[in-house]
């Protein structure tokens, strides 16, 4: 619509939005080839308004510039629903970031559990292997004590005493190395 264009025709508050359309346009102008450009324009209210240019450079028979012939189409709605879709995609990648984030600090955490489950784990088998030999030792030494009087059996109980002393001192090792 004629009356349309001349009410959008070329008003806005960005000069670098006009400076680009008219870059376009003497592109366009001096290869004598058509142009299309997307540009916000103010609406006589001085509400924005998106506009698709798509015009021709028009010549008379001399070949002198007559003017261009060519359509203007507002996208103003479909401006704004790219917009709005923009604002979701950036807003949807803020909460799968944080999501990731909180993911790997889950995942983090399950690995120090999953650590400290397996030295719950050592720290047990260390003290049953060594729970073992004490028991042994303490059996061996009461069984001694109460036998004062026969050599034999606190010869025994000290050898006993002995091999499970050696036995403790091969798990501690194992377990320092």
């Amino acid at each position: 619509d004629l009356g349309q264009a001349t009410l959008l025709w070329p008003r806005s508050e960005r000069t670098e939005e006009m400076d680009a359309f008219r870059v376009a346009s003497r592109r366009g102008l001096g290869r004598a080839a058509p142009f299309d450009e997307e540009v916000r324009f103010l609406r006589p209210d001085a509400t924005p308004a998106w506009a698709v240019v798509q015009a021709l450079p028009d010549f008379d028979e001399a070949g002198c510039f007559v003017g261009y012939v060519g359509t203007i189409t507002e996208i103003t709605e479909r401006r704004l629903v790219a917009e709005e879709l923009a604002r979701h995609r950036d807003r949807l990648g803020e909460l799968v970031a944080e999501r990731t984030a909180e993911l790997e600090r889950t995942h983090e955490r399950l690995g120090e559990s999953g650590r400290l489950a397996a030295v719950g784990t050592f720290a047990a088998g260390i003290a049953h292997q060594i729970n073992n030999p004490v028991g042994g030792i303490l059996l061996a030494a009461q069984y001694a004590k109460n036998r004062p009087q026969d050599p034999g059996t606190v010869a025994m109980a000290l050898d006993h005493i002995v091999a499970d002393a050696r036995r403790w001192g091969r798990i501690l090792r194992g377990v320092v190395q």
